[in-house]
């Protein structure tokens, strides 16, 4: 899967660690809080 944004590799699982692009940090996220893309 890839960020719709950049084409970067989203990274994490959705139920231990949310789902996000590469390009961001999800620290502080919910686990299973919906897709975080980066800003293009």
């Amino acid at each position: 899967m890839s960020c719709e944004n950049c084409g970067g590799s989203m990274a994490g699982d959705g139920y231990s660690v949310v789902l996000h692009c590469e390009y961001t940090d999800p620290d502080g996220m919910e686990a299973d809080a919906g897709p975080i893309y980066c800003e293009d």
